[in-house]
């Protein structure tokens, strides 16, 4: 860590110094100072840390942090009948980030004076327009415990038009992003509009060059985000300037969220000089982001900015449908084979699905334990860099705090997943933050650090097929499972009755999924290998619906239950003694939302 902030330093010094003239000068393309994205504009114009669409303005790196193709629209109201407008949108891909944006800038008709000052009858017009394609990715840093670096490119054209005359010329900008996560903290510099000069008749004139360096340090009030933002530029034109910004977070609701922005920057000489605080607010609905900023000019007069961001590409789950996706074991080494239903099944009994694909043991500590398990999916939870939990996250998270907190001898054990787009250590990485994140949040809640166990498996364990979309969401997921201390539900060999002193753990456990009025759950029945497997699978299908009757009976509805019968096929201990087959004649309850 400390190796990779003293090669940023460097290369940031040497920039400074070599690559951008310490003299202040006339430049061209003076438009491409006029920031873009309302929500950066709002915070004082920071933007070195940015990682949404219009990362593309600020540091092509931020551009990495999206997960969803994404679109936004940014319009400004400038001074007089000035117009500028902003495109920009980025497609995510396997092997990095691709993105686009599109300026342009119109002055209106204006009045035209010949080369003594006198007024003419004609009138006169100027724009200009830059063009833009970003490549972002993030670098190999696959060290355990290093943070990623991400590293994103724009390539520029540009041009300038006034009147009969046009000049144009090429840029490019090259940025990087890094950030340490507990506490979370964020870097990002950027170098921007590198390139040729602009001509026009005789003269030619250098681009507006700047280095720009920030950090930003995000916290929680009353769990929601405070991120406070600190730039500093090196313009190649004018003196050394700070921005300062703050953004406060409302989370209150499940699908929307409210952005409060207040913003400084401290310039020196230049037109400049005239802007200092900013200030503006932003509205989110699911996919939908609509950000307003205003920035007073003086005398010159109020400009106001507004951009509306969409993300698009996938599925959008209307209320009321499942938030989580079909439930899959972790608890063996190999796949079972698949069965049919023995004729004996009574009509009544549930349908029972066949189990798809196997995960690996839990440790033995965990096996003689109850096992109530959430599945969530990662989608819901995190935002779209990965790193940021959503509103539903702190809500679900909430949820399982108030569940700890009720049973004080429950523990939890906290498992990540990903999709496997990117490298594998990338998403290794990424898995274990986000189980950091969720555990850290519990602790923060009062969770005991003894009662939670966090672990992060990147792509190793798919439950779907990754060659689809929709394969790729359910593999990006949060399993949370919940054990209950001494509370397995075990029959005699040969029974599938329910024993009088397990009534209590099913009891606690029907409360448990009552709480949870949109949770379906999973019953599973197993079985120790004495007999056939044929008889042992029809047995733990009729332990399994003893449990289902139970449950009805209690007030449970039949259409939140399902069922499957394993038989033999899944032992949690040797079936060469009375003590492990004791343990493998169970019932595993599964409640996931």
């Amino acid at each position: 860590m400390k190796l990779k902030i003293s090669l940023i330093l460097i290369v940031f010094i040497l920039s400074v110094n070599n690559v951008f003239p310490q003299s202040k000068g006339t430049t061209s393309a003076s438009f491409l100072k006029i920031a873009v994205g309302a929500r950066n504009i709002a915070m004082g114009e920071t933007g070195a840390t940015s990682n949404d669409v219009n990362s593309i303005y600020w540091n092509p790196a931020g551009l990495n942090s999206l997960k969803e193709k994404e679109i936004s629209l940014t319009h400004t109201m400038w001074f007089e009948t000035i117009n500028y407008e902003h495109i920009a949108g980025v497609l995510p891909m396997r092997y990095g980030n691709l993105g686009f944006g599109l300026n342009y800038m119109s002055m209106g008709d204006m009045d035209k004076y010949d080369n003594t000052g006198t007024k003419q009858n004609s009138k006169m017009s100027a724009n200009d327009i830059a063009l833009t394609f970003a490549y972002s990715r993030k670098n190999l840093i696959i060290k355990e415990n290093l943070p990623s670096l991400n590293f994103g490119v724009n390539l520029k054209y540009l041009r300038s038009e006034l009147e009969d005359e046009s000049a144009s010329a090429i840029a490019t900008d090259i940025g990087f992003q890094t950030e340490i996560q507990n506490p979370k903290l964020k870097f990002g510099l950027v170098f921007q509009n590198i390139g040729t000069k602009m001509k026009f008749i005789k003269e030619s004139f250098s681009l507006p060059t700047n280095v720009k360096f920030g950090t930003e340090y995000s916290l929680l009030i009353k769990n929601n985000p405070l991120n406070l933002l600190l730039d500093i530029n090196f313009p190649n034109d004018n003196n050394p300037r700070l921005n300062f910004g703050a953004e406060y977070v409302i989370r209150n609701w499940k699908k929307a969220e409210i952005f409060t922005r207040l913003g400084y920057g401290a310039y020196h000489k230049g037109f400049e000089d005239i802007s200092g605080l900013t200030t503006g607010i932003g509205f989110k609905f699911e996919n939908y982001t609509l950000d307003y900023a205003f920035v007073p000019y003086g005398e010159l007069g109020n400009t106001h900015r507004i951009s509306f961001s969409m993300k698009f590409g996938g599925k959008i789950k209307e209320e009321g449908e499942e938030k989580m996706e079909k439930v899959r074991e972790v608890f063996i080494k190999e796949q079972p084979k698949e069965t049919k239903l023995p004729q004996t099944v009574e009509e009544s009994t549930p349908i029972v699905k066949p189990e798809e694909e196997p995960g690996k043991e839990l440790e033995e500590k965990i096996m003689s334990d109850l096992k109530l398990k959430f599945i969530f999916n990662s989608d819901k939870l995190f935002s779209v860099d990965g790193t940021t939990l959503t509103p539903e996250g702190y809500k679900t998270l909430d949820e399982i705090g108030q569940l700890l907190f009720s049973n004080p001898k429950d523990k939890v054990i906290i498992e990540t997943y990903t999709d496997n787009v990117g490298l594998r250590e990338m998403n290794i990485e990424l898995s274990k933050k986000q189980a950091q994140i969720i555990y850290n949040y519990l602790i923060q809640k009062g969770i005991d650090a003894s009662r939670i166990e966090a672990k992060g498996y990147g792509p190793d364990k798919p439950i779907a097929s990754n060659d689809t979309d929709e394969g790729r969401a359910k593999n990006r997921r949060v399993e949370v499972i919940i054990v209950r201390e001494n509370s397995r539900i075990h029959f005699d060999s040969g029974g599938y009755s329910i024993k009088d002193e397990f009534n209590k753990s099913l009891n606690e456990t029907i409360e448990l999924i009552k709480s949870y009025h949109e949770g379906k759950v999973l019953i599973e029945g197993h079985s120790d290998n004495v007999g056939s497997r044929e008889m042992n699978i029809e047995l733990s299908i009729k332990r399994a619906k003893s449990i289902y009757d139970y449950f009805v009976k209690q007030g449970i509805e039949p259409a939140r239950i399902e069922i499957k019968g394993y038989g033999p096929d899944k032992p949690i201990a040797s079936n060469d003694t009375d003590e492990g087959r004791a343990k493998n004649r169970r019932v595993e309850i599964i409640l996931y939302k």
